[in-house]
């Protein structure tokens, strides 16, 4: 994270809905690891969303 302060990190599925919620509150600055477990969802096509402040990045991923 390039800032401290509050972060929320969110998986969706294609339509933008959220399917899992993966880690939320107040972080230091620096490089971040969020442990996911997948399981749960089927296998498809996904966006991970990581919040901060004014900024969002967006990676997209396939679960097997």
């Amino acid at each position: 994270l390039q800032d401290a302060g509050k972060v929320s990190v969110d998986v969706l599925d294609l339509l933008g809905q959220q399917v899992m919620h993966v880690a939320g509150g107040t972080r230091p600055a620096g490089p971040v690891q969020w442990a996911m477990d997948l399981g749960s969802l089927p296998s498809g096509l996904y966006l991970v969303r990581v919040q901060q402040q004014n900024a969002v990045q967006v990676v997209r991923f396939t679960k097997n």
